[in-house]
């Protein structure tokens, strides 16, 4: 299944469950604390340091000092679309717009408190949802530094039939049906709110007179969602789950994946998409169209992957929410669990300062928090861990120049002269296979398997904390635990690389683990 840059589809793990399912309930709003807004700052150890400022990315005639400056690279340039983002910290808005179609009437189809139990998905309580709304999600997922507001709106009826969009499958056609959608949604809302303007719901792009205000928009749509019982290309099709981020950061996602149980909604779904919206990139195999899944370079241990548990570290680096211990001697560091934390330790032997770099990137992963719920309530091939122990992942996230939206005509480095072009993260984890093993040759971010001590990833690899084979899936242990590690020696990732060639410079071992934190040994050679 091939992907265009700037869509980005949903591959979740979530129930599709019938309207016959759905329950009343009593919508409650979340209720934020206190915005954390304070700045990063340099924290030195013996031995190791924390990260304060980002060191910027430097080419021939530009720099890079920020995802942000990334993301909305060129925005004003008429050869190249925009590749827009909302940003990640601070308070922010989006506008939550039910749709739904002559042909598929939200009175005649969906529940009487449908609308409500929208808003609920978007901005309700804990209380009152299966795992944990997007406003809940994303302020514990930055540990307080976002805090995502808005509203949801009456239904709009769009002038596409169920039946038009049910026929409508491609990348090119959904992305331009959804254009079109937002297009006439926001003339339809200005004429039907004219007391709140769409710039409450909107971001500023650029400075002075030439700054556009662009609105944030999540479309949930009344109609059933496609799977594969419907369509053989479900992932294909208009009805599915995906994201553009062009003219506009746009969602659109169906209603049926806020399905009730026991009077609590589910927004895993929603989670995945508004992450697209703040700027990530899927981290599952979209290339797979016969053998989905076959390739799974983060074993579906991710929200970005599998729609499961807790952001990476990786994801919370370039969203700005944390920064990552650096050794700089051999030493010993205690991390605290990172959902609630933060704490991640990043080791290279060429890193640039940045997030656009290669690296490993290591986190104390614990069953709880924003992990508890999908590390106890699925199928095993399909769950989080259920054992503490620390994850590692090999990130290559190197910044690219684009003249098209498919693929990176290199890397940008200190000699490239990128003015000319469209610059973003030059890998994604769309991969391929090399006999029963998945190509990881440019891979944005790969969970290492622990248990085959090897930077190789075999194919229908899932992470796992145990061994096992269900069906066509292979179950590994993919953490570490005490005595476990990376280390120099011939029998352990002695095939792991980097590009530039750099000998690795370091090894890891995994000391206690407690359920408060993880002592974590590094050797600096």
């Amino acid at each position: 299944m091939k992907k265009a840059l700037g869509i980005l589809l949903s591959f979740s793990g979530v129930l599709f469950l019938s309207a016959c399912s759905f329950k009343s309930f009593a919508y409650e709003a979340y209720t934020y604390g206190e915005l954390k807004s304070d700045a990063f700052v340099k924290e030195e150890h013996e031995g190791y340091y924390r990260v304060g400022d980002y060191s910027a990315v430097k080419s021939a005639d530009e720099s890079f000092s920020t995802f942000d400056e990334v993301c909305r690279d060129k925005y004003n340039d008429g050869r190249y679309d925009g590749h827009l983002n909302l940003p990640a910290t601070g308070k922010q808005k989006i506008l939550v717009i039910p749709v739904d179609f002559s042909d598929y009437t939200a009175a005649d189809k969906l529940p009487s408190d449908s609308q409500a139990m929208i808003e609920q998905s978007f901005f309700g309580s804990d209380a009152h949802s299966q795992f944990y709304s997007v406003a809940s999600y994303f302020d514990k997922a930055s540990y307080g530094r976002l805090h995502l507001e808005g509203k949801v709106t009456a239904w709009y009826r769009s002038s596409y039939t169920y039946s038009q969009l049910a026929a409508t499958s491609g990348y090119s056609k959904n992305n331009a049906t959804l254009i079109a959608i937002r297009a006439a949604a926001l003339t339809w809302y200005a004429q039907t709110y004219p007391e709140d303007p769409i710039a409450n719901y909107s971001f500023s792009v650029g400075n002075g007179s030439s700054a556009t205000l662009i609105p944030t928009l999540y479309f949930v749509y009344s109609c059933p969602t496609m799977t594969s019982s419907t369509s053989g290309n479900f992932r294909d099709s208009m009805l599915w789950a995906f994201t553009i981020r062009t003219p506009g950061p746009t969602s659109w996602s169906g209603f049926d994946l806020t399905y009730l149980k026991d009077g609590a909604v589910d927004s895993h779904t929603y989670i995945h998409e508004m992450g697209h919206i703040l700027g990530l990139k899927d981290y599952y195999d979209a290339n797979g169209s016969s053998d989905f899944g076959a390739c799974s370079p983060t074993g579906r241990m991710d929200m970005m992957d599998y729609s499961l548990g807790d952001e990476s570290a990786y994801s919370k680096l370039l969203l700005n929410w944390t920064r990552p211990y650096v050794p700089t001697a051999s030493t010993t560091i205690s991390l605290r669990p990172f959902s609630t934390s933060g704490d991640c330790v990043l080791l290279s032997p060429s890193w640039n300062g940045s997030p656009f770099s290669e690296y490993l990137l290591l986190e104390y992963y614990t069953p709880n928090y924003l992990n508890r719920v999908d590390s106890t309530l699925r199928s095993e091939e399909n769950r989080l861990f259920q054992k503490s122990g620390l994850i590692a992942y090999h990130v290559d996230s190197r910044l690219g120049y684009f003249d098209n939206k498919i693929s990176s005509k290199g890397y940008v480095t200190a000699s490239t002269s990128t003015s000319a072009y469209k610059v973003d993260i030059a890998n994604t984890n769309s991969a391929s296979l090399s006999g029963n093993y998945v190509d990881t040759s440019s891979i944005l971010l790969q969970l290492l398997d622990k248990s085959s001590a090897s930077g190789k990833l075999i194919k229908n690899y899932v992470a796992s904390d145990h061994q096992k084979s269900i069906a066509n899936d292979l179950l590994r242990d993919s953490l570490f635990y005490e005595g476990d590690g990376l280390r120099n020696t011939s029998s352990s990732f002695s095939d792991l690389t980097f590009h530039d060639g750099s000998a690795l410079n370091f090894s890891f071992e995994v000391g206690a683990l407690t359920s408060t934190y993880c002592t974590l040994k590094i050797t600096l050679k």
